[in-house]
């Protein structure tokens, strides 16, 4: 059974602090840093959906994510969350819509090399 008043502490680096605001008195990253260790950590399907959340409630801009995963400093593996940005419009008016949609596009990308293309 999950603990709701569990409290995980993360650290984040010095130059990263920036992106760190306070609400209710707990420490969050804002959502362009929490957007960034999403597409990071989780796997394409599970983070489109918190994508698309963010780009329909107008939390980010996505021009400007771009812009902050083509930095340097942001870290380790900064074109993924690029390529969930990428493909994310904001669109999906719930959150089925948003859990399939990312089940099609892999469809496209991984249907060159798919064993459903190679019966013809």
């Amino acid at each position: 059974m999950a603990c709701l008043d569990c409290v995980i502490p993360v650290t984040l680096p010095a130059r990263h602090m920036n992106h760190v605001t306070m609400h209710n008195n707990t420490q969050v990253t804002d959502p362009t840093r929490t957007l960034s260790d999403c597409g990071r950590t989780e796997a394409f399907h599970d983070a489109f959906p918190v994508f698309e959340s963010a780009i329909r409630q107008n939390s980010v801009d996505s021009t400007a994510f771009l812009d902050y995963c083509s930095q340097a400093y942001v870290g380790r593996d900064r074109h993924l969350p690029a390529f969930v940005m990428s493909k994310a419009r904001g669109l999906s008016e719930n959150g089925g819509e948003s859990f399939a949609l990312p089940s099609s596009l892999s469809l496209v990308f991984l249907g060159r090399s798919s064993k459903w293309n190679s019966r013809a």
